[in-house]
């Protein structure tokens, strides 16, 4: 599997959300996102990548019906996050939905660079060492905690 296909792209497309998990990232951490993605998959939870948009529909109007609707975002921190105009939207947007109450906003660190102010107030992932022990215990969190949200919303 590369980078960017999806975990998933030998079966046939049953839906298209909804999702279990946003992860926004920049072009240059696609491979970290689908990776991630990948791993979310696996835990049978449904994650959105805007490169996994199927066929059809229209990829930034899933974006925001994604960004509206999901309980819990993760926001991918690597060197080229902040300059990409895409991801300070939606940065902003996860904010202010965190902020309204109802998504848990979760930084994920891909490198080792620091984070911005509002997004450092909250706890990161280290997703820098792909296949390292810290690595797969932050996913497993990340996991835990969707799984505890689809409780509390009935699922």
């Amino acid at each position: 599997m590369t980078g960017v296909e999806r975990g998933r792209a030998s079966e046939p497309v049953e839906r298209q959300g909804p999702y279990d998990v946003l992860v926004s990232y920049a072009a240059g951490d696609a491979e970290a996102a689908a990776l991630l993605a990948g791993q979310l998959y696996k835990a049978d939870l449904d994650a959105f990548l805007v490169c996994w948009v199927e066929p059809g529909l229209i990829p930034l109007l899933e974006t925001e019906r994604a960004l509206a609707e999901v309980r819990l975002a993760v926001l991918l921190f690597g060197r080229g996050t902040m300059a990409d105009e895409r991801v300070r939207d939606e940065y902003a947007v996860l904010l202010h939905r965190k902020h309204q109450g109802g998504l848990r906003f979760v930084p994920g660190l891909v490198t080792d660079d620091p984070l911005p102010p509002f997004a450092a107030i909250h706890q990161p992932v280290d997703l820098t060492r792909p296949g390292s022990p810290r690595y797969d215990r932050d996913v497993d969190s990340l996991v835990r905690v969707v799984r505890a949200l689809r409780r509390t919303d009935g699922a």
